[in-house]
């Protein structure tokens, strides 16, 4: 999975450390409140927010019979 570092600048996204090896990318605060849109452990990216992945979807699509 790859991140759209460019839409992410666009809408101000921070990288948070939560731990040793593992980050959170999240939007600015509203309402006391952030939304993460990437999720890293070490250099690997876990979780992309759809609106916020390049290229195509890792996932495949189920074939319909």
């Amino acid at each position: 999975m790859i991140l759209n570092e460019d839409l992410a600048r666009k809408n101000r996204v921070e990288k948070l450390q939560i731990s040793d090896d593992r980050w959170a990318w999240v939007l600015p605060e509203i309402d006391k409140a952030r939304k993460m849109i990437a999720y890293a452990r070490g250099t690997e990216m876990v979780w992309v927010h759809p609106d916020y992945k390049n290229g195509q979807n890792n996932k495949k699509k189920k074939q319909k019979r």
